[in-house]
């Protein structure tokens, strides 16, 4: 990997750990909790496959474990869950507010996992890492 790319991930980690507190608040609002659950259940209500406990979940820059929650409240069901994100902030925020969760720090341009989990989330993430965008999905999809 080139340094160019390096210096940008570590831009997009930098800018994430500086307004996590701002994205964890605003992510909390009504209006935008309602929406999520529209978008959600309208989607996951033609993937009766998924509805079944013990999904294997892996939701890649997590952010702050949203993935967990929208599967379980709008499938019914109870995940086995794993996320992770490449803030700092973001992931002991996370360890803080909910230690239940499994969520580390990696950086998903250079994620490795094979053959671990029955679902990937990647969930609103994809834009942040635009130059890598097509080597990124190719990583996290062979966690399935």
């Amino acid at each position: 990997m080139s340094s160019h790319f390096d210096d940008t991930v570590r831009r997009q980690q930098a800018h994430f750990d500086s307004i996590a507190e701002d994205y964890f608040t605003a992510r909390r609002h009504r209006n935008h909790l309602l929406l999520k659950d529209l978008i959600w259940r309208d989607f996951l209500s033609r993937h009766e496959e998924l509805r079944h406990d013990g999904l294997r979940v892996l939701e890649a820059m997590c952010g702050f474990g949203d993935g967990k929650a929208i599967l379980e409240r709008t499938l019914g069901i109870e995940v086995d869950y794993s996320g992770f994100d490449y803030s700092n902030a973001v992931v002991a925020k996370m360890q803080q507010t909910r230690p239940d969760l499994k969520i580390e720090q990696a950086d998903v341009t250079r994620y490795e996992a094979r053959n671990q989990y029955d679902l990937v989330m990647l969930i609103g993430g994809l834009h942040h890492v635009h130059h890598a965008a097509a080597e990124t999905v190719r990583r996290v999809s062979e966690a399935i």
